[in-house]
């Protein structure tokens, strides 16, 4: 009896593990979570940059990447912190965008973003300039879809657009989403969908 109730439970442990989770609010501490049988680790902190005043607003219910030719240059994007886990050591990382079905995007061409890197995290909230959103390095173009996985349109760099070396654990990067063309409206809601880091 005793040996069976062993073998029950290490049954039930393996079947939990190898379950897929595709949610974002099912994520750990570290930010990661297993999507689609992928090891991957969510933002630790997303920001809303309006590029017209450098206000960053933190800790948004959605996440936006907005651009209108009726806006008076209120465009918005989204400011992204990573902070690299522990599981991803020695590991190949490269960055990926999700969107739920119930998530918003419209826009010309189907609603494009671009990635950039940062020089430096956002810091916080801000009601203008200073800091600014600290735009770097042009990474590449990403197809967004709804209920699915955006694809790289086109890449600047093989730097996490491509499977690249994960940073060593601990390490803080931060990113930008910003919008493509005159109209786009990309929007979703952070514990569910949007960016992150996979690694294998």
């Amino acid at each position: 009896m005793f040996s069976k109730t062993i073998f029950t439970v290490a049954f039930l442990a393996t079947w939990v593990l190898a379950w897929p989770v595709t949610k974002r609010d099912e994520c750990d501490g570290d930010h990661t979570y297993n999507y689609g049988n992928t090891n991957a680790f969510t933002p630790k902190a997303t920001y809303n940059y309006d590029v017209s005043t450098g206000a960053i607003e933190c800790t948004p219910t959605t996440n936006k990447v907005t651009k209108s030719d009726t806006d008076n240059g209120h465009h918005i994007t989204t400011l992204m912190t990573f902070e690299y886990p522990t599981a991803s050591a020695g590991m190949m990382c490269q960055f990926g965008f999700s969107l739920d079905a119930t998530d918003t995007l419209t826009g010309n061409q189907g609603g494009l973003v671009d990635l950039f890197s940062s020089l430096a995290p956002a810091p916080g909230c801000t009601s203008g300039w200073g800091p600014g959103n600290q735009r770097n390095i042009h990474m590449g173009r990403l197809a967004p879809v709804l209920g699915g996985e955006a694809t790289f349109t086109d890449t600047y760099t093989t730097y996490l657009t491509a499977p690249s070396p994960c940073k060593a654990p601990g390490t803080v990067e931060a990113f930008e989403l910003v919008g493509v063309n005159d109209n786009v409206h990309v929007e979703w809601d952070p514990s569910v969908s949007g960016a992150f880091i996979s690694y294998s």
